[in-house]
């Protein structure tokens, strides 16, 4: 086995002894589970923790850390999202002295001995064989659960696949279903032994509400606690919603009124409720009925703070207003204070026009009452205000997309749901049990809670027991495998002599089942060789061949694995039937010594060729079988049970080696067509060596590498100016679906062309895609989208940002996320103009970078 699974139930009294000299001291004891992975770690063993949030996982990443700095080795911290890495980043600076931080747009002392750094990071120096990988101990893999992500979850693959042997490996995870099976494949992959730390406990044991609305007292109905679901409460929260049904007629500015209750009975499973195209419902947290009313009920309760989870940006914001302009859950003016001097503070990193933006003045305001939002399309400074101030204590409520609750370490007294539905590209489906455990964990703060309140706030309809009950108590999401060839990534391993593509594929966690049955069908294999019958028994095969010949050729509808069965066939009905082959054999032979000759069946009515051939060539061969001496032969049951064991060996031999053979890979044939395209456009050549459009392609990794270099050796950003070419690079960069105004600004005439020409481009290669019949092909205007082209343009030449917001609908930290991507983008195509040897590409790209980078958009992190 490569998993070994620890038992936390056990206690750990010989720890002291065990490990004597421990590189971090902590003013606490710790916990079993804690003082395992300690242990492990102090063995050089891989350690997977899988517990819940606030569980205290950070202290085994912490003491990898302080255990490299003991070693004189070094350390790096991987993350799924800049805003984790930017926390740890500020979190171990105040633990350790050197630390540094590695993302796509900063780089603070890379030659720290404990590195921050995003998984992207970390799998382009794998790529390029980084020198520092050489002095690193420990890799440690934050939210590793992340692996199960469509879009990202390859990257960790890919790294966890690459990483050298001598790494110990600190995989970090939310409670899963599947760690053991995880682990297993993280230790056959890495031929070391990983421990799997598997703890059910949480510091601070949850409570489950429904709230729905319909009391004026705010009455809450506890619906689960101690792993245990209490139909009691449902039931009486099922009655409270039928006795208090809206009206038919429902209100006005989208207040939440029940669709599912409209014209049926009470507690109907209906439709969605009102608010932000149906993506999700306004709830009782935000501004529908009985919003204020339970956040106050809450706070003279004392169980703020509190999170209130909405499943979309819109919500987060109307849930906000709703709370009204005059309520004020600072607590006193020094509270009041404190916020206002800190977010003065921030905001001295912004001109004073960037202060005057309406999304500052607006979360301002709110922060200044002790209420805060936080969402993607918050600008970076303003997430990084809300986020400290949280920590701090000083943000009472806040209303946050579910982004909040996989990144930042902040938990809360209580934590609410606005809904327990959210929209997932196609339609609205109930919360999966790893997303509720994942937002739920936010409540409950260790230390300082006995409990942690979770309230789902059901105004509008109230799921089934039943799906309430899985969605609280089933055990969490498993782990899953988004592993998938790119085109990128062939390139990459192309360029590699360490590695290749097979090694990748056949080492995947998607592969995983392969891997583990490789072992015992090589066994298995060898076993076979050894059975094989003795070689005297060879003159019988002709026998067995013949025979099966000829009943294949009678009975073509059969499959070849029958073929080692006799097969009696009817010829007057069609129909054929199995019967045992020594039996049928015996019946044969009789035949042939009563009529001196062998029967043949007659089919007068094929005259088709393919029929033809075969039916002479088995009349030749009956003509022969007729003659042979082995059917008189006494023990011809005996010599053909030898015949038929040794034909069934061969047939399993050839299915194990089939197995065996990475060729026969899920992946592999996805693979074969790239490797065809990249051939076909001259990325590689015939031997598999990469060439300078190759070389090229690898340099870009946060767009379609491949429609880039296309467009690149186009020459179509060669007439060009700065401004332009980062105006016309935003299309690939930018994927926002949402909005119905994105994209329909009417463009400059010269980036007009310059996205005629880019889409010609896009569009060739799709053909080429669909020539090799590749899966995985988008449609022209998904890989370009030109949602932000005149709006980066304009900011390339100077535009303000204020100015820039009225443009557009997207967004302001949509807009600021997508133009930091791009200045990303721009330098890779820099450093692919140093291959091309085309230094006016190489200042061009220099130039569009430095228009683009500047105020707020690269406005230093509060975390640095």
């Amino acid at each position: 086995q490569w998993a070994h699974e620890v038992d936390v139930r056990e206690p750990f009294p010989d720890f002291a002894s065990l490990v004597p000299d421990m590189a971090m001291k902590y003013p606490f004891e710790l916990d079993t589970f804690q003082k395992r992975a300690v242990y492990y770690l102090e063995q050089g063993e891989n350690v997977f923790v899988a517990a819940h949030t606030s569980a205290g996982k950070t202290v085994v990443a912490e003491y990898a850390i302080a255990l490299a700095a003991k070693h004189m080795t070094r350390a790096i911290y991987t993350s799924p999202i800049k805003a984790l890495s930017n926390q740890k980043f500020r979190d171990f600076q105040n633990t350790f002295q050197d630390v540094g931080i590695l993302t796509g747009d900063v780089q603070i002392r890379p030659e720290a001995s404990c590195l921050v750094m995003t998984t992207e990071i970390l799998r382009s120096m794998l790529y390029r064989g980084a020198d520092l990988i050489r002095d690193v101990e420990f890799v440690i893999f934050d939210e590793v659960h992340y692996i199960s992500d469509a879009e990202r979850g390859v990257v960790w693959e890919e790294v966890i696949i690459m990483l050298p042997p001598h790494i110990t490996l600190i995989l970090l995870s939310a409670t899963v279903s599947n760690t053991f099976e995880f682990a297993e494949w993280v230790g056959r992959t890495k031929r070391h032994v990983v421990h799997v730390i598997s703890t059910p406990f949480r510091p601070v044991p949850l409570q489950h509400f429904i709230y729905t609305g319909a009391q004026e007292k705010c009455e809450l109905f506890l619906i689960s606690e101690n792993k245990t679901f209490i139909t009691e409460g449902y039931n009486k929260a099922l009655a409270s919603l039928a006795a208090h049904k809206p009206p038919a007629s429902g209100s006005k500015n989208g207040s939440a009124r029940a669709s599912s209750t409209r014209g049926g009975p009470a507690g109907a499973r209906g439709g969605a409720a009102a608010g932000a195209r149906g993506r999700g419902g306004r709830g009782a947290a935000g501004g529908g009925r009985g919003g204020a009313p339970l956040i106050h009920y809450l706070e003279r309760q004392e169980l703020l703070p509190v999170i209130v989870f909405c499943f979309s940006r819109m919500l987060c914001q109307q849930a906000a207003d709703g709370l009204g302009s005059r309520v004020d859950l600072t607590g006193g003016k020094a509270a009041k204070s404190e916020i206002r001097v800190f977010v003065d503070q921030s905001l001295t990193r912004l001109s004073p026009a960037d202060r005057q933006l309406p999304q500052v003045v607006v979360v301002t305001g709110l922060l200044m009452r002790g209420i805060a939002v936080h969402h993607s399309g918050l600008l970076p400074i303003l997430k990084e205000v809300v986020e400290i101030l949280f920590t701090r204590g000083l943000v009472k409520v806040l209303f946050a997309t579910e982004t909040f609750a996989m990144g930042v370490n902040a938990p809360a007294r209580c934590v609410i749901f606005s809904s327990v539905k959210k929209w997932n590209g196609t339609t609205k489906t109930w919360l999966n049990p790893g997303e509720y455990t994942q937002m739920s964990g936010r409540a409950g703060r260790r230390g300082l809670d006995t409990t942690g309140m979770v309230i789902i706030a059901a105004p509008e309809e109230l799921p089934d027991a039943s799906v309430l009950h899985t969605m609280i108590l089933s055990r969490p999401t498993k782990l899953d495998s988004q592993f998938r060839s790119t085109f990128n990534m062939q390139l990459n391993l192309a360029s590699m002599e360490s590695f290749k593509i097979e090694d990748m594929i056949s080492r995947s966690f998607s592969e995983n089942a392969f891997q583990k049955q490789a072992p015992g069908r090589e066994r298995l294999y060898n076993a076979t060789h050894v059975q094989r019958p003795p070689q005297r028994t060879r003159r019988f095969m002709l026998v067995k061949l013949h025979v099966d010949h000829i009943l294949v050729l009678t009975t073509r509808h059969m499959e070849s694995g029958l073929t080692q069965k006799i097969t009696a066939y009817n010829v007057e009905t069609g129909s054929a039937s199995l019967v045992r082959p020594h039996d049928a054999l015996m019946a044969f032979a009789s035949d042939v010594l009563a009529h001196h000759e062998v029967p043949m069946l007659d089919f007068p009515k094929y005259r088709d060729i393919d029929i033809r051939t075969p039916i002479e060539e088995c009349q030749a061969i009956v003509r022969q079988l007729a003659h042979f001496g082995c059917l008189l032969c006494p023990d011809l049951l005996d010599h053909y049970g030898t015949v038929d064991v040794r034909v069934a060996l061969k047939a399993q031999l050839r299915e194990i080696a089939l197995r065996l053979d990475t060729a026969n890979l899920s992946h592999m044939e996805d693979y074969h067509r790239r490797m065809l395209i990249l051939k076909h456009l001259q990325y590689v050549d015939d031997h598999d060596i990469v060439q300078l459009k190759g070389r090229i392609a690898v340099e870009i990794n946060t767009v379609d590498s491949i429609c880039l270099t296309e467009m690149l050796l186009d020459n179509i950003f060669a007439d060009l100016t700065p401004a332009e070419v980062a105006g016309l690079l935003s299309s690939l960069v930018f994927q926002e679906r949402s909005g119905q105004d994105v994209g329909a600004s009417t463009l400059e005439p010269r980036l007009a062309e310059g996205i005629k020409q880019m889409q010609r481009v896009v569009a060739n290669v799709n053909a080429v895609k669909s020539q090799y019949e590749l899966d995985d092909i988008q449609e022209v205007d998904e890989t370009i989208r030109t949602g932000i082209v005149d709006v980066v343009y304009q900011w390339a030449q100077g535009v303000s940002f204020g100015e820039l917001t009225r443009m557009t609908t997207v967004m302001e930290g949509t807009l600021v996320r997508n133009i930091v991507r791009l200045n990303e983008t721009l330098r890779e195509v820099g450093d692919a103009a140093r291959i091309l040897g085309n230094h006016a590409l190489y200042t061009k790209m220099e130039a569009a970078s430095e228009a683009i980078r500047r105020d707020i958009v690269f406005a230093s992190s509060l975390y640095f």
